[in-house]
C-alpha cells in the first residue's frame, strides 16, 4: 500500500536519476521546481542521493510543505517546500555537492526574548531587573577541545537558575550539558 505524502520521488529512466516534487496546497499543485533537502543541518537539492538512502540510516524525516510556513522559517530558500532528515549516524553530502553546501543552524522562526540593554544598565544603575532570562544562539561554535565561551546579562532575581546547553557535532552527534547555580540576597 502506497504511503500517500506531500513529497514526490520519481524515478526517470532517460536519465537514470530520481527527481523530487513537494505539493502545494495553497494552490491544489505541485511547487515549480525540486524542494531542498536538509541532511544533518547541510543543505543538498540532490533528490537522487536522497531517495537512495536506505531507511535503516534515518532517524526523522520532517516535510514543510505549507506556502505561509515556508516563507515564515525559510524564507526564500524554501520556496518549493524543505525536507528535513536526521540521520542515525551521520552522513556525508555527494561529493560533487560538498562545495555548494551550507549550514542551517536550526529550524525555529527567530524568536525575541525580553532582555535588558546595555544603554539600560549603564543609565539606570539603581533599576532593579526583573524579567525572564532567555538566551539562545544557534550560531554559537565550539573551539577544537568542545569550548564555548558565552555572556549574558543575570537578571536581579534572588533565586535558583539554570543553564542548559545542546549541541550538534557535525557528524550529527548531539550533546547536553546542564549547569545550575543559586543567587542569594546579601
Amino acid at each position: 500500500m502506497p504511503i500517500d505524502t506531500p513529497l514526490t520521488l520519481k524515478f526517470e529512466r532517460k536519465s537514470g536519476r530520481y527527481q523530487a516534487k513537494m505539493y502545494n496546497p495553497g494552490n491544489f499543485i505541485d511547487y515549480p521546481s525540486a524542494p531542498i533537502f536538509i541532511l544533518d543541518g547541510k543543505v543538498t537539492r540532490d533528490a537522487d542521493f536522497v531517495a537512495r538512502l536506505k531507511t535503516n540510516q534515518i532517524e526523522q524525516i520532517d516535510l514543510f510543505y505549507q506556502p505561509d510556513q515556508l516563507f515564515a522559517n525559510f524564507k526564500a530558500i524554501g520556496r518549493s517546500g524543505v525536507v528535513n532528515i536526521r540521520s542515525k549516524s551521520g552522513m556525508a553530502i555527494p561529493a560533487d555537492e560538498e562545495a555548494d553546501v551550507f549550514r542551517i543552524n536550526g529550524l525555529q522562526t527567530p524568536v525575541e526574548f525580553p532582555t535588558l540593554l546595555s544603554d539600560q544598565l549603564r543609565t539606570k544603575t539603581g533599576q532593579p531587573f526583573f524579567r525572564p532570562q532567555v538566551y539562545w544562539n544557534p550560531n554559537l561554535e565550539t573551539d577544537a577541545q568542545g569550548l564555548a565561551r558565552f555572556s549574558f546579562v543575570q537578571t536581579d532575581d534572588w533565586s535558583h537558575f539554570r543553564i542548559e546547553v545542546l549541541v550538534q557535532a557535525e557528524n550529527g552527534a548531539f550533546g547536553r550539558v546542564v549547569a545550575e547555580y543559586t543567587v542569594k540576597g546579601k
